[in-house]
């Protein structure tokens, strides 16, 4: 899948709204990644931004063995062909939305 920040979400909704638009429209940031892709780069940047991280390890584990009660597919990247032309700014990269957050909340948290 795509992690998506929230706030990118919101103005991906705004700029629809804004161009009047209706419909089924897909967004989430650029990229694909795993729970496990996305877990440790989070952890990277966080530690890189000074906030105090406890995990030494993190293990990589396949999706039969975290049991949930829907059934997920193995690749579910949306195609986000039909929103791209609405969009004011570029799409960021889920890596670049993540370090943006983690800077935001570091920032707040002062």
């Amino acid at each position: 899948g795509t992690p998506s920040w929230t706030k990118d979400i919101a103005k991906a909704m705004q700029a629809l709204i804004e161009a009047d638009c209706s419909g089924t429209f897909h967004y989430t940031n650029e990229g694909v990644a795993s729970w496990y892709d996305f877990a440790l780069q989070a952890i990277e940047f966080a530690r890189e931004l000074g906030y105090s991280i406890k995990t030494r390890e993190l293990l990589p584990i396949p999706s039969s063995e975290y049991p949930t009660p829907a059934v997920r597919p193995h690749y579910s990247v949306l195609n986000k062909e039909k929103i791209r032309p609405l969009l004011a700014e570029s799409n960021p990269h889920w890596r670049m939305s993540l370090l943006s957050m983690l800077k935001q909340m570091k920032g707040s948290a002062l």
